[in-house]
């Protein structure tokens, strides 16, 4: 991995929780992989499917609901910190997304949408 802003945020993270920027920019790299990995189960999440809005917005300038659901639940209830989602965000950018995450997040934010 280059000396990036990523690299840096990495080494210096330690148990610093993620930036609302951070998950937002995820969610925008990880937009068609997520909505491919949504299936009929998660009915909560179905307009997902084929609408930005509320759950991706622009990933450049507001803040989409998927994020919000990343920074506040699903990053807390699985430890992780602003390392975690910057490597994911580094990886991804190279092409090398990460799937694994994906299902329980879709799970997670499924369920909270269910109950809200």
């Amino acid at each position: 991995m280059a000396d990036s802003v990523h690299s840096q945020i990495i080494k210096a993270s330690g148990k610093e929780e993620p930036t609302i920027k951070q998950c937002n920019y995820l969610m925008g790299l990880y937009k068609d992989l997520i909505r491919k990995s949504i299936l009929k189960k998660h009915s909560a999440l179905q307009n997902a499917k084929s609408s930005d809005f509320p759950f991706f917005y622009n990933a450049k300038t507001k803040v989409g609901n998927f994020a919000l659901h990343y920074l506040n639940t699903f990053s807390v209830q699985n430890n992780l910190n602003r390392g975690d989602v910057s490597t994911l965000i580094s990886e991804a950018k190279e092409g090398n997304f990460t799937k694994a995450w994906i299902r329980p997040f879709l799970e997670s934010a499924n369920s909270y949408k269910k109950a809200s």
